[in-house]
Parts: structure tokens; C-alpha cells; sequence
């Protein structure tokens, strides 16, 4: 974690996986194979789903959890690379408030007959919450999904595990 503004942090995540990087970068770029791992808890209720994974398309991902709070993921893809990399920003929204604004960029490589992943992204929070509190919960939370990823790209069932979103 680095801290850049009381309201502003970064995260980097590695990741390795055993299929190459056409497989990986398609768990990312295609609806079907995303809503396998990229989702809301499994007793959660999807309102919209949307992905055009292109320079200049865009994805939205709204979701109503357990709790019956509503989050909403609102992204743009900046720069899209087939197979390599993935440049995107995105809003999230919490029962309709401006919760933080992000800047993604993942990377992936191939090595060894699989890919190494390095997903980074830097994020603006827009409430008073302790900075070092948000920013654990958003690398838990990211961290999960990639869990998620590796499950789904292994052809595992994939249990959702984000337990402190909301």
C-alpha cells in the first residue's frame, strides 16, 4: 500500500497463473467468463451487467447485497491490448453516492507456459473513513477476485468469498 494524499492510495497485486495469456486476458474481456469470478456475494442480486471490453466501451456492474445495499461499479476502457493489457478507470457507488474513483492497469506477461499478472490500480475515496482501513478492505477485497480468477481459470467452482463489502 502507498499512501499519496489523505484521501488517495495505491495497490499492486502479482499474480501468476498455470493457462497463457490469451485465456487469462479472456477471463477479463469476455461478459460470460467475467461474471463467473467478477461478482457480488453469492445470496446477492445482480441488477446489470454490461461489458464491451474495447477502447472507449464501457462496463457497469450493479449489484444488491444481502444487506439490501447497492453497489455500483461504473467503468471506461482507456486502452485495451489484446492479451497484454488492460487500462480502464472506473467510479464505484454505494446506495447511490460517489463512493471513490479508480485508475486500473493490468498488465499480463507470458512466463513459463502460464502468465504473470500484475494488477495496479490507484484509488481516490470520497468519504471520511480512515484511509489505511479503506484501502485493506479494497486489497482484501481485490485480492478475493483474483482468488476468484485463478478458481474460475482453473475450472474450479468458484465460491464467492468477499465476506466485508457490505
Amino acid at each position: 500500500m502507498t499512501k499519496i494524499s489523505d484521501r488517495m492510495s495505491a495497490i499492486t497485486i502479482d499474480r501468476t497463473f498455470s493457462q497463457l495469456p490469451a485465456t487469462v486476458f479472456a477471463a477479463f474481456a469476455k461478459k460470460e467468463q467475467k461474471a463467473q469470478w467478477f461478482a457480488g456475494p453469492t445470496d446477492g442480486s445482480e441488477v446489470e451487467r454490461v461489458l464491451d471490453c474495447r477502447t472507449g466501451g464501457r462496463e457497469v456492474l450493479e449489484v444488491r447485497w444481502p444487506s439490501d445495499t447497492v453497489t455500483r461499479f461504473e467503468a471506461k476502457y482507456h486502452h485495451v491490448e489484446a492479451e497484454s493489457r488492460l487500462v480502464y478507470s472506473y467510479d464505484l457507488y454505494i446506495d447511490g453516492a460517489l463512493y471513490s474513483v479508480s485508475l486500473a492497469d493490468i498488465v499480463f506477461e507470458g512466463r513459463d507456459g502460464g502468465t504473470a499478472m500484475r494488477f495496479a490500480e490507484t484509488t481516490s475515496y470520497f468519504s471520511d473513513q480512515d484511509l489505511g482501513e479503506v484501502t485493506a478492505s479494497r486489497l482484501h477485497g481485490t485480492g478475493a477476485q483474483m482468488d476468484m480468477l485463478a478458481m474460475h481459470l482453473s475450472g474450479e467452482t468458484v465460491t464467492r468469498t468477499i465476506d466485508d463489502c457490505h
